[in-house]
């Protein structure tokens, strides 16, 4: 279940707390899977602890917190990366990690980019 809750002020943001708005929302495989289509990624949800977790697990890498950093970026190889949101558990537990992998479409254009010139600057040479 996501949790979230947000203060109710009376009028400005100086003014005191009148209450707090705590909402929820079970989380299940058919969520996932419609945040994942309309947002174009591959989501899965994973236990911290799951050994499951495919590699790389960012959450286990040495140098990762979850209290200093809630997110971390790692490549998948050349044609995916993904991206690894840390969520507390309610209770104090150990939470779950999101991972949303998609495809490196940039880092491809740029490589393209960057052949395309080669070649240009090759035939340019051999022409003069």
């Amino acid at each position: 279940m996501l949790v979230a809750s947000r203060p109710i002020l009376a009028g400005g943001k100086k003014e005191p707390i009148c209450g707090t708005l705590i909402m929820g929302r079970e989380i299940t495989t058919q969520l996932i899977g419609r945040l994942g289509g309309t947002a174009q990624l591959s989501l899965d949800l994973f236990d911290a602890n799951d050994s499951s977790l495919p590699p790389p697990r960012p959450h286990t890498a040495p140098g990762f917190s979850p209290d200093v950093s809630r997110i971390a970026i790692k490549p998948l190889g050349h044609g995916r990366i993904a991206g690894y949101a840390w969520f507390d558990d309610v209770g104090g537990g150990s939470g779950c990690v999101l991972r949303a992998a998609m495809p490196r479409e940039i880092y491809h254009r740029g490589r393209l980019a960057i052949n395309t010139l080669m070649g240009i600057l090759v035939i340019a040479i051999l022409i003069y």
